[in-house]
């Protein structure tokens, strides 16, 4: 007896069966785009078994869409820094070539023997900001004995001298050189606030608060003054309570 094959059913179907009620062949069960379907029972078009296939999302496209922006982000950032840096160098340059220059001019007064006390003063400070203190502080003290000008000008060499003393850690010179200069000009308050930082380095905490109590006399919206008189009163009630 021959066998038929599973797909070939409708071959043992009545002749009265509707032919349209017929399963077709298994080649006939192949959609257009040869997915496997199921025929309608009403005769019409078959069933997929298998759904489309949609496209997915294409992501690198979204990627590539959010990259762009931030690529222009982060080289404005990068520009930016590059921009900023060049500026900082090239006024770094400039300030040291002018302190050359200036160095040049006070340098050659004061050695020609016509310098004045304004002069030394002058140059003593430029030395200070290329921080050759010890030649600074010697060329302050020129500055006093050559000094003419108002007493309570001198109070700036002083203040200068003890800032040389101060950048040597040299903390008695530098208090001496800043009480020199509040006595010759007690509103001084960049320099009463110089006198009690040199305290506080040698930890004279009573002293640096009474020199930062004079600074906010002479000026009492002084931040500075107010920040460290604080610290200090501090550090004053404390050695109080531990004798």
């Amino acid at each position: 007896m021959t066998t038929r094959s599973q797909t070939d059913i409708s071959a043992i179907l009545p002749h009265w069966y509707p032919a349209k009620w017929r399963v077709p062949r298994a080649s006939h069960l192949r959609c257009a785009d040869d997915k496997l379907c199921l025929p309608s029972a009403r005769g019409g078009h078959a069933f997929r078994l298998t759904p489309r296939a949609h496209p997915s999302p294409v992501l690198g496209s979204v990627g590539e869409g959010i990259e762009g922006p931030i690529q222009v982000v982060y080289l404005s950032i990068l520009l930016s820094f590059l921009v900023v840096g060049a500026y900082l160098v090239v006024r770094q340059v400039l300030a040291r070539r002018e302190l050359e220059e200036a160095a040049k001019v006070f340098g050659d007064r004061v050695r020609s023997g016509e310098g004045s006390g304004e002069d030394y003063l002058e140059l003593g400070v430029i030395l200070l900001r290329k921080k050759l203190y010890t030649q600074s502080i010697k060329n302050l003290e020129k500055a006093k004995k050559a000094w003419k000008g108002p007493q309570e000008e001198l109070a700036k060499v002083y203040n200068a001298q003890g800032f040389a003393h101060f950048n040597l850690e040299q903390w008695s010179k530098a208090a001496a050189a800043y009480k020199q200069a509040v006595e010759l000009q007690p509103q001084y308050v960049t320099a009463w606030n110089n006198l009690g930082d040199a305290y506080e380095k040698a930890k004279e905490w009573r002293q640096a608060l009474d020199a930062y109590n004079q600074a906010l006399v002479a000026e009492p919206g002084n931040s500075v003054a107010q920040g460290r008189a604080q610290y200090c009163r501090g550090k004053v009630e404390r050695m109080q309570l531990g004798q």
